[in-house]
Parts: C-alpha cells; sequence; structure tokens
C-alpha cells in the first residue's frame, strides 16, 4: 500500500488486503459489475456526454437535482487521476506537466463542507465506504487505487486518495472545502481542480483555482444545482464568449434520460415550487421569489419568422446603456417583435445586448437587422441630457444616428409607465399565451429566470432585455407593418442584388458575355 501525507489526526486503510479478500469472493463478472464501474457507464448525450467532450480549460455541467452532474464530473476526475480514458471520449488527455513533484497527477475535489464532500464528490470517487465492501464502487475502480487516508475530524471523511495511473507512477486526490481559508488553496500546482456545488458569491476560491492550474495547464470542472442564483462563477460562464476555453452545458429533467417518463410529473409536483427553476430545470434559482412565475417552456415559441404575414406590423424597444466602455457598464439591449392582433399576441424574434460600446457601435450592430426601421420604443430616461453642455437627449442622440426613436418616452395608453404596472402588464401577457418569446434567445431566458424580489422589491440586475420587452408591451399600439411586399423573414434574410457601374465594367472579362440585370 502507498500511504502520503500521513498526519496525526488520519488513518490509512489498507486497501491491498480488500481486494485479495474481495477477488476471492466474487467471479471475475461480478467482481467487474461491482468494482469496476466505469466499464458500465453510459453518458447521457446531450448533457454528459458534451462536458466530457468539450476541450475547454474551464468546464460546468448545471443540471438539476440527481440529475447526474456529480457523477459525470467524478467519472472525468477518475479518468484523468488514472490516465485511462474510455474510447468515446474525445475530450483532452493531457499529459503530465515538466514539474518537479512526487506525483504524475494532481487533483483537488472541493465542496461546501465535509460532509458534503464525504456524501457527493467522495461517494462518486470511492463508493460509500461506510459500508461493508463499498470501498472501489465509485468511479475510481479498486484495483488502481493503492490508498486512502482518513480524516479523524469527521465519520469516514477522506483526506487523500492516491491511485495507480495506467500510464505509470501515481496520482493525488485530495479534499477540500469551502470553509477552510483561501490560504489553504495556495502553494500546489493541480493538473484538475472540481468545484461541486456554487462557492458563492465569495470568488477568491475560484480565483485561486485558477492560479493553481497555470503551471500544469490545468483544467477546472465544475459541476452544480444553480441555487445560489447568478453568483459570480455563473456569471464567469454565461458571459463567456469562447466555448473552447470557458465552456457550459445547461440541462433540465426533460434530458435526464435515467429518471422515467412517467415519474418526472411527480418529481416535480414534489418540489416547492420557488425551487422548480433550478431543481427541476437547472435555471438559477431566483432570491425571495420569482417575479415571473410561467414555466419557461409555456412562454415559448419555435415558430419561425419567415411564417409572419407581411401585414403583421413590426416594433422595435430597447434600455440604454450608461457607463460607455467602462467594464462595469450598464449595456445596450434591444428587443424586436411581430403583433398578431387578431389574437393580441406579441413574439420576440430578436434581442441582444451590447456591451462596452459607443452608441455609434450601438446603431451599426442594430441595423445588421433589416427590421432596424420599425419605430423604436425606448424608456423615460432617454429624456436624460446624453453629454453635458450639448443639450441633446439620450434619445434624439439615436434619432440623429439614424434610428427612427418615437417621439416620446413609452407610456400605456392612459400616459403611465410606472415599472411596477409593466411588470404585471408582462407577467398577465405571459399567463394568457399573448407574450411569446423565440426558443434560441438564451440571454433573455437567463435573465426571465433570475428576476427576483429581496426585501419585497424586484432586484434590478441583469434585466437589460427584459427592460426592452417591457417597453415593448407598453407601446405595442406603436408597431408598424414595414412593408407589405416582404415578408419579416425576407426582411431579416434577404440579400441585396450587387450593383454594377455602367461602362466597361458591363461585361464579365471571364466569359465575355454582359452582365444579367
Amino acid at each position: 500500500m502507498v500511504a502520503i501525507h500521513l498526519k496525526p489526526d488520519i488513518d490509512a486503510i489498507p486497501v491491498a488486503s480488500i481486494k485479495k479478500h474481495l477477488k476471492k469472493l466474487q467471479t471475475t463478472t461480478e467482481y467487474l459489475q461491482r468494482y469496476s464501474r466505469w466499464n458500465y457507464y453510459n453518458p447521457h448525450p446531450e448533457t454528459q456526454l458534451l462536458f466530457h467532450n468539450s476541450p475547454a480549460d474551464e468546464r460546468s455541467l448545471i443540471l438539476g437535482t440527481q440529475q447526474g452532474k456529480t457523477t459525470a464530473a467524478g467519472f472525468e476526475m477518475a479518468f484523468a487521476a488514472v490516465d485511462c480514458w474510455p474510447t468515446w471520449h474525445k475530450g483532452r488527455h493531457p499529459a503530465p506537466p515538466q514539474i518537479e513533484r512526487s506525483a504524475k497527477f494532481i487533483g483537488w475535489y472541493c465542496s461546501v463542507s465535509s460532509q458534503n464532500v464525504r456524501d457527493g464528490a467522495q461517494n462518486k470517487l470511492l463508493g460509500d465506504i461506510s459500508q461493508k465492501d463499498g470501498l472501489g464502487t465509485g468511479a475510481i475502480p479498486l484495483d488502481y487505487i493503492e490508498g486512502i487516508t482518513i480524516s479523524r475530524g469527521i465519520s469516514n471523511f477522506v483526506d487523500t486518495i492516491t491511485v495507480r495511473r495506467e500510464t505509470g507512477g501515481i496520482g493525488i486526490l485530495q479534499s477540500k472545502t469551502y470553509e477552510q481559508s483561501v490560504l489553504s488553496y495556495q502553494g500546489v500546482p493541480v493538473d484538475l481542480a472540481w468545484v461541486d456545488e456554487d462557492p458563492g458569491y465569495d470568488d477568491r476560491i475560484y480565483n485561486e483555482l485558477l492560479g493553481r492550474t497555470i503551471s500544469t495547464s490545468g483544467r477546472i470542472i465544475v459541476s452544480l444545482t444553480p441555487m445560489l442564483g447568478l453568483t459570480p462563477i455563473r456569471k464567469r460562464f454565461i458571459d463567456a464568449s469562447n466555448p473552447g476555453k470557458i465552456f457550459q452545458i445547461r440541462g433540465g429533467i426533460e434530458k435526464a434520460l435515467h429518471i422515467p417518463e412517467a415519474r418526472r410529473a411527480a418529481i416535480i409536483a414534489s418540489i416547492p415550487e420557488r425551487e422548480r427553476a433550478a431543481r427541476v430545470h437547472g435555471l438559477e434559482q431566483q432570491g425571495e421569489g420569482a417575479v415571473f412565475t410561467i414555466p419557461v417552456e409555456q412562454i415559448i415559441f419555435d415558430r419561425s419568422p419567415q411564417t409572419f404575414p407581411e401585414y403583421w406590423p413590426i416594433v422595435n424597444g430597447c434600455d440604454f446603456s450608461h457607463g460607455g466602455q467602462a467594464v462595469s457598464a450598464h449595456p445596450m439591449a434591444v428587443a424586436s417583435a411581430a403583433y398578431d392582433k387578431s389574437t393580441d399576441t406579441i413574439y420576440i424574434f430578436d434581442a441582444f445586448t451590447m456591451k462596452q460600446m459607443l452608441p455609434e457601435a450601438h446603431v451599426a450592430r442594430i441595423k445588421q437587422s433589416l427590421v432596424w426601421d420599425a419605430p423604436w420604443l425606448w424608456p423615460h430616461d432617454g429624456s436624460q441630457v446624453a453629454q453635458a453642455g450639448t443639450g441633446e437627449t439620450i434619445s434624439r442622440m439615436y434619432r440623429r444616428l439614424g434610428l427612427p426613436m418615437m417621439p416620446t418616452h413609452t407610456t400605456f395608453k392612459d400616459a403611465g409607465y410606472s415599472f411596477e404596472a409593466g411588470i404585471a402588464e408582462m407577467e398577465a401577457r405571459f399567463a394568457a399565451g399573448s407574450l411569446l418569446v423565440a426558443r434560441h434567445l438564451k440571454e433573455f431566458f437567463v435573465e426571465y429566470a433570475n428576476y427576483h424580489y429581496k426585501d419585497g422589491k424586484i432586484v434590478k440586475i441583469d434585466d437589460d432585455i427584459l427592460s426592452a420587452v417591457r417597453q415593448v408591451v407598453m407601446g405595442i399600439r406603436h408597431a408598424k407593418a414595414l412593408d407589405p411586399t416582404r415578408t419579416t423573414f425576407d426582411r431579416l434574410y434577404e440579400k441585396k442584388r450587387p450593383q454594377f457601374a455602367t461602362g466597361i465594367d458591363d461585361w464579365d472579362v471571364l466569359t465575355g458575355r454582359p452582365y444579367e440585370r
């Protein structure tokens, strides 16, 4: 047995004798089924498999409760520690770094507390060691486990796991908790760090993990149910623009293939309503309560804009940027909608935000959409002066830059424009099915899921697209049909025919024939 980092409060487990005893009691097939479980691991193709096969330096698997996130992360850690990869695994298989140390691989697995680590990540890696013959029934096959050391502070809590690597040498896995000082996360170069559940709103531990992987070109994997809402670690993955470096997979109960479809309704009903977004659908948990209570699937539409009749009027809504190009600046958000007057239904078919950009760049981006010339609805803060000394308001500045801004800020028919009334109208339309959002607008649905109350008031953070949609809902009567000869789809996707000058360039020099007009 290999024993490492033994401390006065830590006991070593005689793994070699355990293996010898168990092999005498079982057939080869029985032994492999129980103590080499990675041979029988079949990752879910739409969640777990994508997570395993991503080459990104930082990967997160965001799922609901008991939907396979910790299982997948546990097997990923096992494959890396032992350096033995299944044939279906197309992700990175890194070689040991060229640095001086006793082990070929060092991995950390971290969670909220010692008990959380023991019952979560440790259990997935080793199996339930509190049970007779439980060691080796997890992701790491028993034959590769060289030794474990038990901390005396909490029952059956493993401090260190030592494994034999398929390619030679040993790998060391060490447990960590968020209760420990940030200083305990310093000093050691780590090949793979596993964050199991959210560290919360203090991002120092995650930042230390990033530092630990620098010299090893190491990686970080994250498995969590987003019960804490839009924390720094969640924003890091949501806001990432390079999936080759920072990558996340999100899923819900509909993608959990191990949960029979016949049981799903009962499972959903058993979960408190305010926790369903996170525990069922893997969406961020709202604070004291969700602002919008209608399930996401009920407000989604899949209809192509190509099928919108040409007489449906179009309107755009916006929420202005504040702070210019600063990293902390409030982004500009826009939402484009088509309106079916016959059913009083609003279809939000485009929506996006623009960060760290000046107004000129906003307008250039907006004009990439061929519905940019529909009326623009804007909030009352657009009446503020854009630049001191000029007297020009924000809305007039965008009008000068070429957008058809409405003459005044958006109001209801009765001239009211209270924030609360706008939210109430959105919720009423969501409930009635008369405000629908295109499935691909992921930024909108992140904001929708995270919008919550605190101390009885709506938290107005990260609600930019929602604010743009609120303008649309309040001012939908201003929507305008753009061109009866073209559908909305045509305006979005048409290609302009090339223009040619008259004279010598009228002829194609390759064919000797005139260009067709």
